[in-house]
């Protein structure tokens, strides 16, 4: 019964690290196989931040501007996506400001 178990219990165990093997290997093809194709830093990503500043700074979130003209390329779901995205890490930045700020004169004490 023993040597049953046993046998049972490394085809189990081959059987998940074939599986992890080709996950693996399937990790790889996907992640590596086009690096360095695409620009890191495509043309269009500044001209949306600009949109989505534009857009928190007038206030008018229904109509997206660029540089005070009306920019109708994409809907503006993507770019209160960006803004919110925006503000949340705006946020964050400022909580960590402050946080270092009161260690810091905490220690001065």
């Amino acid at each position: 019964m023993c040597a049953e178990l046993n046998k049972r219990n490394y085809k189990v165990s081959n059987r998940i690290s074939s599986h992890i093997l080709i996950l693996s290997i399937l990790s790889v093809l996907i992640f590596f196989v086009n690096l360095g194709g695409w620009d890191l830093w495509n043309p269009d990503e500044p001209r949306y931040a600009q949109v989505a500043k534009e857009m928190m700074e007038s206030g008018n979130w229904i109509l997206p501007h660029l540089n005070s003209q009306v920019y109708p390329d994409k809907p503006p779901v993507f770019f209160w996506l960006i803004a919110l995205s925006n503000h949340a890490i705006e946020t964050v930045e400022k909580v960590q400001i402050c946080i270092f700020v009161n260690f810091k004169y905490s220690q001065i004490k």
